[in-house]
């Protein structure tokens, strides 16, 4: 059973952390502000791609039951977002904040398993 205050210091840690780094890298690399918090698609093709991966991170739930999968899907989403965005809107650079978002997202998750698992 985790320990739900160190859980939850760990998760603001986590939020401020991020927040700070990523103002740095959007100043450090002249990325624009985003128009919202929402991602927005770049293209047709990316919206349809992004509407395939979450029917299929849903179906894989419902057959498998598996809550790995989660973790497989925002991997594949961040990938997706990353490529898309670096091959459609390079010149925004907002490729840099989604592969960004992956490596924070890796970490977290890695320190998460080892500190309750």
């Amino acid at each position: 059973m985790p320990d739900w205050g160190k859980l939850s210091l760990i998760l603001l840690a986590c939020v401020v952390i991020i927040i700070f780094l990523e103002r740095w890298f959007k100043k450090q690399f002249k990325i624009p502000k985003s128009e919202g918090f929402i991602n927005k698609p770049v293209n047709k093709v990316h919206k349809r791609l992004e509407i395939l991966l979450i029917i299929g991170f849903i179906i894989g739930y419902v057959s498998t039951g598996s809550v790995q999968l989660l973790f497989w899907f925002f991997i594949s989403l961040y990938i997706l977002r990353s490529l898309m965005q670096w091959l459609f809107r390079r010149e925004q650079k907002q490729y840099i904040l989604e592969l960004f978002g992956l490596v924070l997202y890796l970490t977290i998750m890695i320190i998460f398993k080892v500190m309750f698992m």
